[in-house]
């Protein structure tokens, strides 16, 4: 086992089990029991439907199951877990402030002596050769599209005011209508390079 033998394991593994054991018809989230971080996978056994606050909770008792490298990528998962909220998670349980300054002075502690990025510092030599080094070769090749959207962007142009493509999603079209919708592109694509230029 990964997990040191302590209480916090103890609950840990009995939230596991209780939810291994219902079906429930509210919004759940999946939890990996072993973390893929720490060898876990995306098997039926490792996984299981928790509760947001049962999802949080056992995030929060997984750093105290564990010590090392091991301790530090759990209180990171942890850390996410807080801070990362997509639309689709509105039930998500949100930490108290107290918890919360706990989970981030906890983060920090586990990011002290880990290298950063540089934050505005000048990079010597040494990092400029590394990094020239490790992008050697890397080409890095751009779409027209993307060009012609940066371009825009760049020049400041009112986006409101560039012509707009026809939309005929889900449409069975005519030959002839797909010709003329290629021909309409065609001229909104030349428009659109003349606002550039």
């Amino acid at each position: 086992m990964i997990f040191i033998d302590n209480k916090y394991t103890r609950v840990y593994y009995s939230i596991i089990e209780r939810a291994r054991n219902r079906t429930l018809e509210i919004y759940t989230e999946r939890h990996h029991i072993i973390p893929k971080s720490l060898g876990g996978d995306n098997s039926k056994s490792n996984l299981v439907a928790l509760t947001p606050r049962e999802h949080f909770i056992c995030h929060r008792l997984l750093p105290k199951m564990l010590t090392g490298k091991s301790k530090s990528k759990m209180i990171y998962a942890l850390y996410c877990l807080t801070y990362v909220r997509n639309k689709g998670q509105k039930d998500r349980h949100i930490p108290n402030s107290r918890l919360y300054k706990t989970i981030k002075e906890g983060w920090h502690k586990a990011m002290k002596g880990r290298p950063t990025h540089n934050k505005g510092k000048p990079m010597s030599e040494e990092q400029k050769e590394k990094l020239r080094q490790a992008n050697l070769g890397k080409t890095y090749t751009r779409s027209e599209e993307y060009r012609l959207k940066q371009s825009i962007a760049q020049k400041k142009v009112d986006r409101s005011k560039l012509p707009q493509p026809p939309s005929r999603k889900g449409v069975v079209m005519t030959e002839e209508q797909k010709e003329k919708i290629r021909q309409s592109m065609l001229a909104y694509r030349k428009k659109q390079r003349s606002l550039v230029t």
